[in-house]
């Protein structure tokens, strides 16, 4: 995941099983920013596409649909 990607939560079930793959309707999230935690977790500030509202979120809770070039 980089800034400009789009992407999408990923839902619980694939989240642990890449299998596990069902249709939804997630909606469209544009990254700002990633940062990497001192945790050793990486982070990112997305924008919601639908509503434009900003936040925070692991980046491993969420899939590329559409990579910046």
């Amino acid at each position: 995941m980089k800034v400009g990607d789009l992407v999408r939560k990923m839902n619980a079930w694939k989240k642990h099983n890449a299998w596990m793959d069902f249709d939804s309707d997630q909606e469209p999230i544009l990254v700002l920013r990633v940062v990497l935690e001192p945790t050793g977790y990486r982070t990112a500030l997305v924008q919601s596409l639908w509503t434009n509202i900003q936040f925070w979120g692991k980046c491993s809770d969420y899939e590329v649909i559409s990579e910046s070039r």
